[in-house]
């Protein structure tokens, strides 16, 4: 139909003159981008013209030649604007609307997507049933093994010695009275005879006001001489001590004519006057004070508060120092042995503080703990039951009953409580529940022989069924 309207279109033979026809080619319908409306008006106009027009009067005749060239060039110009162009289409409905529409069909894709798929997790955990078992028996830890021997009951234990030592000031809590006698020499003088005179030791010289000085040992006075029909003194230096303590005793020197001691025992006697003495130094040392003094009591406390803190670093350095991995009860430590204790002062002594040094050592026996699980579960594995399995480690206690820390031995009593579990298969029970509902697994499990209790939870909580991806599911058994 196209081919045959076209031909029919080439006979149309426009009779206007040329310079109407350039007229026509300025016109805005011969353009492409002429609108809708200009189109059908220009088409209508074309086919009115099939019908010859009357030449206008002030049209001059047009040649035949210039016809042909004129209808030629309007044979490449029609199918400008021969055929309409066709409407575009257009929606029903806003574009917004459709991208709203989109948007919520995305979203609800992709809620599903992170819900079931990335979101989706599961928690299931199973308590299964559970029996206690006791178990009792008498075991000794020894330091000169290395490996436990089930048969006898012996485990292998460490021996330790940790020493401290310590050295603590302290104050004299004793008072005393510090009485010192005053001493000096005297000069023994005999101008009574040219026989000697022996004086024994204590003897007795006393000054002019009744003070009394004591000879320190026996004296022998010399002889006096004689020259020239005179006698002549002899003398002897003696070393005295004052009769009573006291800074009164501290005299001056004591020389004739003034002062001289006199012998006490020859009073009333003609020697009285004959034996005599005198001094040229003062006596000196004479004292009476209260003074702080060490006491028995004093050394005892010092004693109990040095071997304390001898005591307490040992423990901090075993509390410290003993490997992590070791096990020790009270009885597994020996008493606190005192190696030395020394003080620079004796009971009696004025001193206001004293100090005291001590050097001690503990004896420990230690063992691990693994080595009492593996005893407990290797004695139970005997008669243990093959759908059980041990749960946990056993619950004990130690009794004391004897220490040989010279011989790095420990022996006590075992008592013992060890909980087993049913065995159950984690793979398989992790086949059985994938992808299976809350309500198909638990009907599933509720009668099972070694299952007590299972609680399932579900992320999001809207989730029905477990997934099947494994890596999703989180199975714990207890």
């Amino acid at each position: 139909m196209a081919e045959e309207y076209r031909k029919q279109k080439r006979k149309v033979i426009d009779i206007k003159s040329p310079h109407l026809a350039k007229k026509r080619e300025e016109v805005p319908y011969l353009k492409k981008e002429t609108k809708e409306k200009e189109f059908e008006e220009e088409e209508l106009k074309i086919n009115v013209l099939k019908e010859k027009p009357k030449k206008p009067k002030e049209e001059e005749e047009i040649p035949a030649s210039k016809k042909r060239v004129f209808e030629e060039e309007l044979y490449f110009e029609e199918p400008e604007y021969v055929f309409r162009q066709k409407p575009s289409f257009r929606l029903p409905f806003k574009k917004s609307t459709l991208f709203t529409i989109l948007g919520i069909v995305a979203l609800g894709f992709l809620f599903f997507y992170l819900s079931f798929v990335v979101l989706a997790k599961a928690e299931i955990n199973i308590i299964t049933k559970k029996i206690e078992t006791p178990f009792s028996s008498k075991i000794i830890f020894d330091s000169n093994i290395s490996s436990i021997d089930y048969e006898r009951g012996i485990i292998p234990a460490n021996l330790f010695v940790f020493k401290e030592s310590a050295s603590k000031d302290f104050n004299s809590t004793g008072k005393g009275k510090d009485e010192r006698k005053a001493t000096g020499v005297v000069t023994l003088i005999n101008n009574y005879s040219t026989s000697p005179q022996v004086l024994v030791a204590t003897t007795r010289l006393s000054t002019p006001d009744g003070k009394i000085f004591r000879l320190d040992s026996r004296t022998v006075i010399p002889a006096a001489t004689t020259e020239n029909g005179k006698l002549v003194p002899s003398s002897i230096d003696v070393k005295v001590t004052a009769d009573q303590p006291g800074p009164e005793y501290n005299i001056g020197p004591c020389q004739l004519p003034d002062c001289k001691f006199t012998i006490v025992g020859f009073k009333g006697t003609a020697k009285y006057e004959g034996f005599y003495g005198i001094s040229k130094n003062p006596m000196t040392g004479g004292a009476s004070s209260a003074m702080p003094m060490v006491t028995a009591e004093d050394i005892r406390q010092a004693e109990e508060s040095i071997l304390k803190e001898v005591s307490g670093a040992i423990n901090k350095a075993i509390e410290d120092k003993l490997p992590k991995n070791l096990k020790l009860i009270p009885e597994g430590k020996s008493g606190l042995k005192i190696t030395s204790l020394k003080t620079d002062a004796e009971v009696g002594d004025f001193r206001q503080t004293f100090t005291l040094t001590a050097e001690g050592e503990i004896k420990v026996l230690a063992f691990k703990e693994e080595d009492i699980y593996s005893y407990i579960q290797k004695q139970l594995e005997k008669n243990k039951d093959e759908k059980y399995i041990f749960y946990k480690n056993p619950q004990y206690n130690l009794q004391f009953v004897k220490a040989d820390f010279t011989q790095g031995k420990l022996e006590v009593n075992l008592e013992a409580k060890q909980i087993l579990r049913f065995n159950l298969n984690e793979e398989e029970l992790k086949k059985q529940i994938l992808g299976r509902s809350q309500k198909e697994i638990l009907d599933s499990f509720k009668d099972s022989e070694g299952i007590a209790e299972i609680t399932i939870k579900l992320k999001p909580y809207w989730l029905a069924k477990i997934p099947k991806n494994s890596s999703k599911v989180k199975l714990s058994i207890d």
